[in-house]
C-alpha cells in the first residue's frame, strides 16, 4: 500500500475556519480534500458554493441565545421548571443548500 501525502478530509472545528483554508490553499489542498467546517459566515459560502469545502456544520448561535434566554426567564417568573438540558440540533449546509433556503440570521 502507498502512502498517502495528503489526509482525505478534515474537519475544521473552529470559527476561524478561514486561515486554515487559505493555508491550504496556498499549498494545493483546497479542493482536493474533504472540508467539513463548524459555524457559517458568509465569506465561507462561496467557497461552500464552489465545492471547495464540502460542507459546514451551522450551531445556530442566535436560536442557542434565544432559547437559553427563554429558559432563564421562565425559570425566573417561575412560570416552568428550570430545564438543565437543552438539546439543539445543528444544521448542516451544503452548497445546494444556498440554493434553497436563507441562513437563519
Amino acid at each position: 500500500m502507498k502512502r498517502k501525502d495528503r489526509p482525505d478530509g478534515l474537519q475544521l472545528i473552529t470559527a476561524n475556519s478561514l486561515p486554515v483554508l487559505d493555508a491550504l490553499d496556498k499549498i494545493g489542498l483546497l479542493g482536493k480534500v474533504q472540508i467539513v467546517t463548524t459555524d457559517l459566515f458568509q465569506e465561507l459560502i462561496p467557497i461552500i458554493e464552489e465545492g471547495k469545502v464540502l460542507a459546514s456544520i451551522y450551531q445556530r448561535p442566535y436560536t442557542q441565545g434565544k432559547v437559553a434566554y427563554e429558559n432563564l426567564l421562565a425559570h425566573l417568573l417561575k412560570q416552568g421548571n428550570l430545564r438543565l438540558t437543552l438539546r439543539l440540533a445543528p444544521t448542516s449546509f451544503f452548497a445546494v443548500t444556498f440554493r434553497r433556503s436563507p441562513i437563519e440570521r
